[in-house]
């Protein structure tokens, strides 16, 4: 089965007009797609300019997972923000699609979150005013984030928050029309998900990313989401019932009255939820301390932070601190005065994201999936490093671009400079409080003069100057012939497209912004009623003639016009399938998580090696392993629990027929390990670490093995011959594949050493292959395609048998010959089980007939189906091998695992001698029942040598 994932890339990508990234280790890998660090190259020289690649398969299927990608590119294109992650470019390469974006080389704050456990509340402070400035910048452009987490709010080198992943980020406004509109999709993630989603018809707008904020900054205090529960089931109840509790204050020391003051003004109905810069003016934010930087070492641990002081008089006069002032202005959000807040992009209006679309889809530059092979899909707004890059040659990559006949997207970009006098201008707009300003009158008025009559670009007014504004242009009546929104696009199209502060209006544009900011109606506006001329009706409403301009707010394209009930059938509500959590403690599935890898030092030559081992399997990493037996227990755990379908985990039955097999397999875990041979032909075995040789636990395996031991020969004389696959497992850094060097070159030293130890593994691979292909008898199923699955670990509990995959797949082997591979995610499974009549026999005579054994059948199914479902029969031979007692002791096992933090780790491992000791007590054959013993191989922390247990 192929999976969803696109292949890793290779050392090299090459855009189409040869712009060349040097691909490093891998990030994260999310739903459908992977992330990989790379540096950028300029022909064969190397920038330093590290970014992400995010790398999707070009050929996605259904469909509407491509229309959702082109979506996802269509919006974070054109957003630019200090808080949001950049978007550079995307374009095909090979059978990929690759999206370049900004590195965010501290991980996000889930990872943070994960090693701390909990934060600081002067981190929290920090953290939630740059989450509200992004947000702030979102609904101005009439954006809605929708999956505002943790895991998407990822950390720059500087520690600075940058939202991230806009796959379920949506349009607030009709693109036509420009009409405010409710979404009405099911989707986000459990935990931060507002109520209103959850209302069937009701539909839901911007204020579910406030109400994700007020999660969020619970989350960064506590550990866990307030409405956390082991399924989402429960979440939804604690969700509707808005239940949630503290920890006790005297217990912490990372709350306030405060916060929680902060968290229970968000966490409400949609239409009592503060806007951002509400939000971070409130007490929690402007008097208490926000540190003006956070050291990179606080991924680990808690920094330490000045003692708490009460604050100054000056502060209480003013009130705010210095260090809140700065990081608000730099963000653009929060109400420094009454009625004055900070603007965002340096004062440059905002204007909404659908004039761009619009400008986007006349210049028919709009994405499609595939992206043809000779284009490249460019940012509007985000540029590269501007020192290292653009201030080099800024026309010559011009003329490149021209030449080479991109689609690509300009004319949106924001200043890359501003005037001093304009700096000058609103910085004392703001009023900002520099304790070394001579005492003396403020100049400020001087400055703001000038912007009242001519507002230059790059100048922000305040809302009193606007409305001054707005009513000196107000010059003629309201037509009587309204003049299409449409019109308003165009016009907007056929005029510059850079951010303005004051745009050149046309005849009627000034009467609309003045009804648009003397409305009061809070429903949704349909615009379509401004093409409709004013008759004598006495019930017809008197409604603005004009289309809300490209800076309208979302309160003032509310406030355009009544609502227009529409008497057509409501749309049927969209359900999609919620995203899983990547919370460390709500034990999800894991979405995309860019975990902090190591710097690279310096460039290197092409083709280059990563400081970071490039040959390392992803996802093997004891974090990433334990973070995958989390959602396992938890997936397998709701569905042991579960007593109806809909309340159910529903496996894939594709993907059951599809898992991993080991059909034979020989135990020499006391001396060299474990050998194994999947169905698929893959003959491998796990080789034991040895202190002595300071040598770590090797994988050797080959693909289609059985062929190549037959061309190895009785002495081994063609060993070296065989495309063996060696691996090694390295501890914290996960398994990576060994590379041999100076084979057969070398007679002494290192390389020598190396040499000999290759040539060992290739021994005892073709010992454990002759022996298990000659000797031993086992049953073999032809799954097709090689996978890339081996096996990572092997553990016997008593006389039970433990099959890790490195996929993260488990196969269980019982005494009764019974066996069963479950999905990574615990909710498929493949079960191969003994018939009713031969679990009687067992039970009577604790042995099986060799008829008995032949005759077992494999149910390939959902794990809840299996249990639930499949007639009379497939029932009583369910029951008949006890599947749910089975699946409860494998859940026990995978539990013990997680708590004592890695796979083969039991309680009983325990040196206070009080761990519960697990065994399996049913059906069993006669030598089944004297195995009691306990090994492991390929352990977590080590392996052990055999261990009594009974």
């Amino acid at each position: 089965m192929s999976s969803i994932h696109a292949e890793p890339p290779p050392p090299i990508v090459t855009e189409p007009d040869g712009l060349i990234y040097a691909t490093g280790p891998a990030l994260g890998k999310g739903g459908f797609a992977i992330c990989h660090r790379a540096e950028r190259y300029d022909g064969s020289k190397p920038t330093g300019h590290l970014v992400a690649l995010k790398i999707v398969k070009t050929k996605m299927e259904p469909a509407k997972l491509a229309q959702k990608f082109v979506s996802e590119l269509q919006i974070h294109s054109k957003l630019a923000h200090p808080n949001i992650v950049a978007f550079y470019r995307a374009f095909s390469f090979q059978t990929s699609t690759y999206v370049v974006l900004e590195l965010c080389p501290n991980g996000s704050l889930a990872d943070m979150l994960k090693r701390r456990k909990h934060l600081t509340l002067p981190e929290i402070r920090r953290f939630v005013i740059q989450i509200c400035g992004a947000v702030k910048y979102l609904h101005h452009r009439h954006i809605v984030h929708r999956d505002l987490k943790t895991g998407n709010l990822f950390l720059d080198e500087n520690m600075n928050v940058k939202v991230g992943d806009f796959g379920l980020a949506a349009l607030l406004v009709t693109e036509k029309e420009m009409e405010v509109k409710r979404r009405t999709t099911m989707c986000g993630t459990p935990n931060y998900l507002a109520p209103e989603i959850l209302e069937k018809g009701k539909g839901h707008d911007e204020k579910v990313d406030l109400w994700a904020i007020g999660v969020i900054a619970y989350t960064l205090a506590v550990g866990k989401a307030p409405f956390h529960a082991s399924t989402k089931e429960e979440i939804y109840k604690k969700l509707r019932s808005g239940t949630y509790t503290w920890p006790e204050l005297s217990a912490t020391t990372n709350q306030s009255s405060d916060l929680r003051a902060l968290v229970s003004s968000l966490l409400v109905p949609e239409e009592q939820r503060p806007p951002p810069d509400q939000i971070v003016s409130q007490n929690f934010f402007r008097f208490a301390y926000v540190p003006s930087s956070i050291p990179t070492s606080a991924r680990e641990q808690a920094p330490s932070w000045p003692e708490v002081s009460i604050p100054s008089a000056e502060v209480i006069r003013r009130g705010y601190t210095d260090t809140w002032f700065t990081i608000c202005k730099q963000s653009g959000v929060g109400e420094y005065a009454e009625g004055k807040v900070f603007p965002l992009n340096g004062g440059k209006k905002v204007k909404s994201i659908v004039y761009d679309l619009a400008r986007e889809a006349q210049a028919g530059r709009q994405p499609t999936m595939p992206i043809p092979k000779d284009t490249v899909y460019v940012s509007t707004v985000s540029d590269w490093d501007r020192d290292a890059f653009n201030a080099q040659a800024p026309k010559e990559e011009e003329r490149r671009v021209q030449a080479r006949g991109l689609k690509e997207i300009s004319n949106n970009e924001v200043a890359l400079s501003r005037t001093l006098e304009r700096q000058a201008a609103k910085d004392a707009e703001l009023m900002p409080p520099p304790p070394t300003l001579p005492s003396g009158p403020r100049r400020a008025g001087t400055v703001r003069r000038p912007a009242r009559k001519q507002p230059d670009e790059g100048t922000q007014a305040s809302s009193d100057e606007r409305k001054q504004t707005i009513k000196v242009s107000k010059t003629r009546q309201v037509a009587a012939q309204p003049t299409p929104a449409t019109s308003v696009l165009k016009e907007s199209i056929s005029s510059s497209s850079g951010y303005r502060t004051a745009p050149i209006k046309q005849p009627g544009e000034g009467e609309a912004e003045d009804l648009i900011r003397q409305g009061s109606v809070k429903r949704s506006a349909d615009a379509s009623l401004a093409r409709r001329p004013r008759t004598t009706k006495v019930k017809e409403r008197v409604v603005s003639s004009e289309a809300p301009g490209p800076f309208a707010t979302l309160d003032e394209l509310k406030q355009v016009s009544p609502i227009r009930r529409s008497r057509k059938k409501p749309i049927e509500q969209e359900v999609v399938e919620i995203l899983s959590d990547s919370e460390p403690d709500e034990r999800k599935t894991p979405a995309l998580s860019l975990p902090a890898p190591p710097q690279m030092k310096r460039p290197l030559p092409i083709p280059r090696k990563v400081s970071r081992d490039p040959h390392a399997v992803p996802e093997t990493d004891p974090d990433a392993v334990l973070e995958r037996l989390m959602t396992f227990r938890d997936n397998l755990a709701a569905v042991l629990r579960s007593s109806s379908r809909s309340n159910s985990r529903l496996g894939n039955i594709e993907e059951a027929e599809n898992l991993p097999f080991v059909s034979r397999w020989v135990d020499y875990s006391r001396k060299h390990g474990v050998g194994y041979v999947l169905a698929d032909g893959t003959v491998g075995c796990i080789v034991n670490a040895s202190a002595k040789n300071k040598s770590p636990v090797a994988h050797v395996l080959v693909r289609n093995g059985q062929r190549w031991l037959g061309r190895v020969g009785k002495n081994c004389e063609n060993i070296e011959h065989v495309p063996l696959e060696i691996l090694e497992d390295r501890g914290v850094e996960g398994i990576a594949r060994k590379v041999y060097k100076g084979l057969g070159s070398v007679k002494e030293g290192p390389l020598a050493t190396e040499a000999d130890r290759r040539r060992t593994l290739s021994v005892l691979w073709f010992k454990f292959g002759r022996y298990m292909c000659q000797s031993l008898d086992g049953d073999e199923r032809d799954l097709g395609k090689f996978d890339g699955s081996f096996v990572r670990f092997y553990q016997r509990i008593g006389n039970v048998g433990i099959w890790a995959f490195a996929d993260g797949c488990l196969q269980v082997h019982f005494p009764d010959h019974t066996k069963m591979v479950l999905s990574a995610n615990g909710t498929t499974i493949s079960a191969t089980c003994i018939s009713t009549e031969a679990a009687a026999y067992l039970s009577l005579n604790s042995d099986l007939l060799p008829h008995h054994v032949s005759n077992r059948e494999v149910f390939a199914d959902s794990v809840y189906s299996l249990l639930h479902e499949g007639g009379r029969i497939r029932s009583r031979t369910v029951k008949a091998n006890n599947m749910l007692e089975k699946l409860t002791f494998i859940l026990s096992v995978v539990d013990q695992w997680i708590s004592n933090g890695g796979l083969g780790r039991l309680d009983d491992d325990k040196s206070d001698g009080c761990g519960e000791k697990l065994f399996w007590e049913g059906l069993m054959v006669k030598d089944g029942a004297r195995k009691m013993d306990r090994v492991t191989v390929g352990r977590y922390g080590g392996d052990e040598g055999p261990k009594q247990i009974s």
